[in-house]
């Protein structure tokens, strides 16, 4: 711990004053944020403080506020507001946040992440009911671009995870074939295919006609984003940094260079409208330089743009991130690469329930 990194269970609930199987648990259950070597003996992990004294914070915050609902009853369907434009993805006027991901059977969003930011005034509210199969735990979710479609992952206890499609007018989801162990889906950005990461693979299927396509190598995929000329930006692991590749397959290329020492990540990319900028989280251990960069698809050159320890999403000229334990709105030209002003909060009280690297579910239609 000499270099300020927690580099074991029993150095973690050390610095938590909890025995390791408790700590285990909020792993597992709650997405303490714990990372894993990529390389390393299974049981090898570490952490940083700073990312659990925010987990910390945001946990107690969200505790005081709900109490017993940190623990949902079986069966439990939630609301998941749902933001809409009218036609395109450029004219995003809500943004959504999935936050929670405890609940045995259903994909739980807590009642504080409601929407209250918009930019459109012919824009509209609108819920729906998530509804993933009984008895399962719902994994990361995104919805299409036109708005129709959510794709999430699910599991049965002691099961692998499987992706599932819900149709935003319907309350009934339909289970897609080959997709065992799928894990981070993302649509195309036409909305016809969904990308998803399984066996060590990096791979897409066709939402009407099932069919399923292996397009590269991506060992511990950590999130992909697929722009409007069909190419795919992925992270292919932790430690590692971004690739793109075409969404038909091909030859795999580097795009990103990891800097700094220790074990640099460079995860979560999302393309931004232009199709050839992109924002991503980079993880350095210097806490300066950890955050939300924006990147160029041909030079590879990054820059900070905030330091956070979660993902971030662009929609509706605002770039959405956790802030502590709040998700904020911060203006974003996307033209002119830059943020202006300060950021607003949208949702307080938003617990990251995804351990390790703290990617932040955010869907946007």
């Amino acid at each position: 711990m000499g270099d300020g990194r927690l580099d074991s269970w029993k150095e973690i609930a050390q610095y938590l004053k909890r025995d390791v199987s408790t700590v285990r648990r909020w792993e597992m259950r709650e997405g303490l944020p714990v990372h894993r070597h990529v390389h390393d003996k299974l049981g090898s992990v570490f952490a940083y403080p700073a990312e659990i004294d925010e987990w910390l914070q945001g946990r107690r915050q969200l505790y005081d506020a709900n109490g017993a609902a940190l623990e949902p009853p079986e069966n439990r369907t939630s609301e998941l507001p749902k933001i809409r434009s009218t036609r395109f993805r450029e004219r995003i006027a809500w943004a959504l946040a999935v936050a929670g991901l405890l609940s045995t059977a259903t994909l739980l969003v807590w009642p504080q992440i409601t929407a209250v930011f918009t930019s459109h005034p012919e824009s509209r509210r609108v819920r729906y009911l998530l509804t993933p199969p009984a008895r399962t735990v719902a994994g990361g979710a995104s919805i299409s671009p036109d708005g129709e479609f959510i794709a999430f992952t699910a599991s049965a206890a002691g099961q692998p995870t499987t992706l599932w499609i819900q149709a935003l007018d319907s309350i009934a989801p339909q289970s897609l074939p080959r997709t065992t162990g799928a894990t981070s889906p993302f649509w195309s950005h036409d909305s016809r295919h969904i990308g998803f990461f399984a066996d060590g693979k990096l791979k897409r299927i066709d939402v009407s006609k099932r069919v399923v396509q292996t397009i590269c190598d991506a060992p511990e995929g950590r999130g992909g984003s697929w722009s409007q000329f069909d190419v795919i930006l992925f992270a292919p692991a932790r430690e590692r940094p971004l690739f793109r590749v075409a969404a038909s397959g091909g030859p795999v290329t580097r795009v990103t260079a990891l800097e700094g020492s220790g074990r640099p990540s460079h995860v979560w990319p999302e393309f931004l409208p232009d199709g050839q900028h992109f924002l991503y989280l980079d993880y350095r251990d210097d806490p300066k330089l950890h955050g939300v960069y924006v990147g160029d698809l041909t030079t590879g050159k990054g820059r900070q743009l905030v330091r956070t320890f979660s993902s971030a999403s662009y929609a509706a000229d605002h770039l959405l991130y956790r802030r502590g334990s709040d998700l904020v709105a911060h203006a974003f030209d996307a033209g002119r690469l830059a943020l202006s002003g300060t950021p607003i909060a949208v949702a307080p009280r938003v617990l990251s329930l995804h351990g390790g690297d703290h990617k932040l579910e955010i869907a946007v239609s």
